[in-house]
């Protein structure tokens, strides 16, 4: 290979000093023309072998790499789409459950409302109940009371008026005898 660029351009260098001599420096000969071709193919086949395959290696290399780059961005891309479907999906569960806790609490507050209700209505019906025993048992007794009184009463102003002092034992018989034919 080192023994073709010298010979080349040994030929170049009197195509030169021939078309130089005879018409000038820009004329156009035909020798001229096929030595620059020459020139041209040989400087290209020197290009070709020592530095064209690894342009073409690097560029190759950069082509995969932005491919792979390119690949694994598309990897990526569909992984977050994935995660992003799926984590709509896991929001809209969690919506849900959510929902049914908050409906499930609200039933049973509801429940809890109307058990406190129904004993708060029992515990008014007791008292009422309670109430009027203790209402009737006061009344029984406060008419026991006033018999009693009444009967003393009765007894008082007889004696008053009669003047003499009965038995109070006999007396009270004979009082209650008569109330109780009298009560309605």
């Amino acid at each position: 290979m080192s023994g073709v660029i010298p010979t080349g351009l040994i030929l170049l260098g009197d195509a030169v000093e021939t078309a130089s001599a005879n018409e000038g420096v820009m004329a156009i000969s035909p020798k001229m023309v096929i030595l620059t071709w020459v020139a041209f193919f040989m400087v290209v086949w020197i290009l070709h072998r020592t530095t064209w395959k690894p342009i073409l290696n690097a560029l190759e290399l950069r082509e995969n790499r932005i491919r792979r780059a390119l690949d694994e961005a598309a990897k990526a891309e569909k992984t977050a789409a994935d995660m992003q479907s799926q984590n709509a999906i896991l929001l809209e569960k969690t919506r849900d459950e959510s929902r049914k806790i908050v409906e499930a609490a609200r039933q049973l507050a509801a429940d809890n409302a109307r058990m406190i209700e129904e004993r708060a209505h029992a515990q008014a019906r007791s008292l009422v109940e309670e109430t009027r025993r203790e209402l009737e048992t006061a009344m029984v007794k406060a008419r026991e009371g006033l018999r009693r009184e009444t009967a003393d009463l009765v007894l008082v102003l007889a004696e008053q008026v009669i003047g003499e002092n009965m038995n109070s034992s006999r007396n009270r018989e004979l009082i209650a005898k008569q109330l109780e034919t009298r009560e309605p």
